[in-house]
């Protein structure tokens, strides 16, 4: 039987019903059944020739590749229980329990649990993850660096440059941190100063060309020390080591009188110890010597050249020349000096002392007397004679004796 006629034969069933005679045709002698009927009905037909269309793989993606089972929960091991990791909370963890299910187990209390936050500390507490403390970053003791915490990265040490600090030196204020460091402010106190010694009075002269003739701070080996600096004669920058006045009778200069004397002005007499002038600057290894006639600059670059050698009289008016030394007079030119020989009428050569010009012009000697007089008086005892003091010598025109003066060194 056709499809069309079966159709038919339902529709009119549905509409007048069933005839009450023994004409009706029961629909299984045809070999159908209502569900057959139903479904044949409800079956597509594209081509008329009664084939139905296929089922759809629903197991199936467009590429042809079956999508995984979802799990139903039943596990061998924890291995099996990773799906549910996304959806624990730090405080619990996935694991295959006894019945061979995924469950999501809760961490002991105490267990350490991470929030996500590098600036706490935390543990487990009744399934929750909790902040039991703060980090602390470690302070590294640099004023010019704060040690701050990062929720993501943890401890760091950044700069603060602007903030105030103290560099240590008394002579600068507002010191200021700069890219970690602290960075002086400006000067609070001048050079030559006791919070800031300078490297000598020669660097004082030429730091500041205007600087005066006066007590200043220097630094010295081992320390600092007040000395007084004369900044007018032969271009300045000199300590004073010596003063003498004219009474006074000097066999060697290896100390005399106050040292604090020596930064009066003027200064009574006082002759520093060659030990303690060791200590002292003597760069340019030049040595002044000042009267009231006029001054004489003596120079040296021998490396035996020092105060200590002339004060002790280990360099002399004898010597001189041997230590290459080279006399300017009154700003005038260098010359290379003659020693003065030490005749039979002589008790020995004077403290310093010179001639130029073959023998012409002496220059200053120190000491009780001078060879060139014939009255030299230099002994254990330093016994006093009319010669004391300084002799000018005749370089200034003078030819005096028992002349003060002052000795530097520079």
């Amino acid at each position: 039987m056709s499809r069309t006629l079966t159709t038919c034969m339902l529709l009119a069933l549905m509409v007048i019903g069933c005839p009450e005679n023994d004409d009706i045709v029961d629909i299984a002698d045809y070999g159908l059944q209502r569900y057959d009927a139903l479904t044949d009905i409800g079956a597509g037909d594209t081509g008329g020739t009664g084939d139905t269309d296929a089922p759809k793989d629903t197991d199936k993606d467009e590429g042809g590749t079956t999508d995984p089972p979802d799990t139903d929960g039943t596990c061998e091991s924890a291995g099996d229980c990773q799906f549910l990791s996304e959806d624990a909370d730090p405080c619990e963890s996935p694991v295959c329990n006894d019945e061979g299910k995924c469950v999501l187990e809760q961490a002991a209390d105490g267990a350490v649990c991470n929030d996500d936050d590098a600036c706490t500390n935390t543990e487990c507490k009744n399934g929750t993850c909790v902040k039991t403390s703060d980090v602390e970053c470690q302070d590294d003791g640099n004023v010019c660096t704060a040690e701050v915490c990062n929720k993501t990265s943890g401890c760091q040490t950044i700069d603060k440059t602007g903030g105030a600090c103290d560099d240590g030196d008394p002579c600068t204020e507002g010191d200021k941190c700069f890219q970690g460091a602290c960075a002086p402010g400006v000067p609070a106190c001048g050079l030559g100063t006791e919070d800031q010694p300078a490297d000598s009075c020669a660097t004082l002269k030429a730091l500041n060309p205007a600087a005066v003739s006066a007590p200043y701070w220097i630094k010295i080996a081992g320390g600092q020390m007040q000395v007084y600096c004369d900044m007018s004669f032969a271009g300045g920058g000199w300590i004073r080591v010596a003063a003498l006045v004219g009474e006074t009778a000097v066999c060697v200069l290896d100390g005399l009188g106050v040292a604090g004397d020596l930064l009066k002005e003027p200064a009574t007499t006082t002759i520093l110890p060659p030990a303690q002038v060791s200590k002292m600057p003597f760069d340019a290894k030049e040595l002044l010597v000042t009267t009231q006639a006029g001054h004489a600059v003596l120079k040296s670059n021998h490396a035996e050249w020092s105060w200590a050698k002339v004060a002790t009289g280990e360099i002399n008016s004898s010597n001189l020349a041997q230590y290459s030394v080279q006399a300017s007079v009154n700003d005038g030119p260098f010359q290379a000096v003659e020693s003065v020989p030490v005749s039979a009428a002589t008790k020995g050569p004077a403290l310093l002392g010179w001639q130029l010009e073959g023998g012409a012009k002496y220059g200053l000697f120190l000491g009780t007397g001078a060879q060139v007089t014939g009255n030299f008086l230099q002994d254990a005892t330093c016994n006093a004679s009319p010669n004391k003091g300084m002799y000018l010598g005749n370089l200034f025109m003078s030819n005096s004796w028992g002349i003060g003066g002052s000795i530097f060194i520079r």
